[in-house]
């Protein structure tokens, strides 16, 4: 029994023991401060943003050689800093039915202040025709890492028409020596899936150029008579003509296609007098 005695006697103490010593450690010692909190992270410097407007747009076009729908869009600057030079990135536009272009621009390459604003234009040039719709593709407008803006756009090509001369002009050689004259067939395709027509057809040389421009269907296996209508699938031929008898100078000729059910496209020749 006073083994027992003694051994409880011995637990106790060193469990009181251990208690003192526990609330000596968490006792701050006389004239010591607890170390300051951790301070909160510093805010990131401020930078540029930039917005593109309108963020969505659509652009309709047919088978002109003269393009026939511009739109305009504004960058700013709605960050706290100046940004970088400014750049546009038309890549995510790429398909196989248009290529799309920015004709002016007073954004690349500028800095925007805070508040800033700059403009470009933007406009599609067909690469095939025939009733179909691209995107939305993302128009994206960057100024420095991290500092970018996108514009949704969608194109439609709204032509019945398909004119090859509306993307790659003919080219016309008239000397003077050889009468002066020059002829090649201009190829109209009807590629909706409906009849087009009927068509009327006529040609227009540029102000001020040397030379002049004639249709005619003469020698045609499939001409295109005037006020014909093109079945689904089918085309016709006309022979568009430059004459220039001085062996000099150029002109532009614009054949045009119009039809009573609005169905219109239009292409080009370029003439050069050659001595």
């Amino acid at each position: 029994m006073r083994t027992s005695s003694r051994i409880r006697r011995v637990v106790a103490a060193s469990a009181l023991a251990l208690a003192v010593g526990g609330l000596a450690a968490c006792t701050p010692k006389p004239g010591t401060t607890p170390p300051p909190a951790p301070a909160p992270p510093a805010p990131p410097p401020p930078s540029a943003h930039l917005t593109v407007t309108p963020a969505s747009d659509s652009l309709s076009l047919e088978a002109t050689y003269v393009v026939n729908d511009t739109h305009a869009f504004t960058v700013k600057n709605d960050g706290q800093a100046t940004s970088e030079p400014v750049a546009i990135d038309l890549s995510g536009l790429t398909n196989a039915y248009i290529n799309w272009v920015v004709p002016m621009d007073f954004c690349t390459g500028k800095t925007l202040a805070v508040g800033d604003t700059c403009t470009f234009l933007l406009e599609p040039h067909p690469l095939k025709y025939w009733p179909a719709t691209t995107g939305p593709a993302d128009l994206a407008v960057t100024a420095g890492a991290g500092v970018s803006a996108t514009a949704s756009i969608t194109g439609h090509l709204t032509s019945d028409l398909k004119v090859a001369a509306s993307n790659v002009p003919l080219v016309f050689s008239a000397s003077a020596a050889g009468g002066g004259s020059d002829t090649m067939v201009f190829h109209i395709d009807n590629v909706s899936g409906h009849a087009v027509g009927p068509l009327n057809y006529s040609v227009t040389g540029s102000v001020g150029g040397t030379g002049m421009w004639a249709l005619n269907t003469t020698g045609l296996g499939t001409p295109c008579q005037a006020g014909v209508s093109l079945a689904a699938g089918t085309g016709c031929d006309l022979n568009l003509v430059y004459t220039n008898n001085t062996g000099a100078g150029s002109s532009t000729g614009v054949v045009s296609i119009d039809g009573d059910d609005g169905a219109h496209a239009s292409g080009a020749g370029i003439g050069f007098g050659t001595a």
